[in-house]
């Protein structure tokens, strides 16, 4: 091999790891989410909804280097099913998951905090209940609690390693707590006895 092609085969290998080391000293961004320069932490700011699953199936298929979710903002209610996605999927990759000091989960942003493997969060954060409504407007906290509307929640807490007396504890408060316009965050002993941290 000549001098001539050993140099030109050694400047493009010093670019394209400039490039590499360039291009990880920024974050990424999946819309709510953004992925530190590490591709570990993830954190979320934003709505729960069928977007934000999206995003984080794509973030996850990209890097699977993700370790932790923290989650400086969570809340929405206009869709279930993707929360439920939300949690499945952070709980299949053993992902951690975490609130920040100024953070705060409430409605859904809860549920899907409870996909964690891990599930911790910095003295400040906050974690919110509430009910939920109906297609037809009606809370469900004024349903009865042999409803099979109510199913759905309860099976995935179960599928995520509750007992049944404390996901039907932990979701039948919830929906008393407060209705679905209002949020009630938990205290210390309440978040303790529901065992949401671990």
């Amino acid at each position: 091999m000549s001098t001539r092609l050993s140099l030109l085969l050694l400047f493009l290998i010093g670019v394209s790891h400039s490039c590499t080391d360039s291009f990880q000293e920024f974050e990424a961004t999946f819309g709510d989410f953004t992925l530190d320069t590490d591709r570990k932490i993830a954190s979320f700011n934003g709505t729960i909804d069928e977007m934000s699953q999206m995003d984080l199936q794509e973030m996850i298929n990209l890097y699977e280097t993700v370790e932790e979710i923290r989650f400086e903002n969570a809340k929405g209610f206009s869709s279930t099913s993707a929360a439920f996605s939300m949690a499945n999927i952070i709980r299949s990759k053993n992902i951690r998951t975490a609130i920040n000091e100024s953070g705060e989960i409430s409605q859904l942003g809860t549920y899907v905090f409870l996909g964690g493997v891990e599930r911790s969060r910095v003295d400040g954060g906050k974690i919110g209940v509430s009910s939920w409504q109906t297609v037809d407007g009606t809370e469900a906290n004024s349903l009865s609690e042999d409803d099979m509307a109510h199913e759905e929640f309860l099976t995935f807490l179960k599928d995520m390693g509750w007992s049944e007396d404390i996901a039907d504890a932990f979701y039948f408060f919830s929906l008393n707590a407060a209705n679905s316009t209002d949020t009630y965050y938990l205290s210390d002993e309440e978040v303790q006895n529901f065992e949401l941290l671990n």
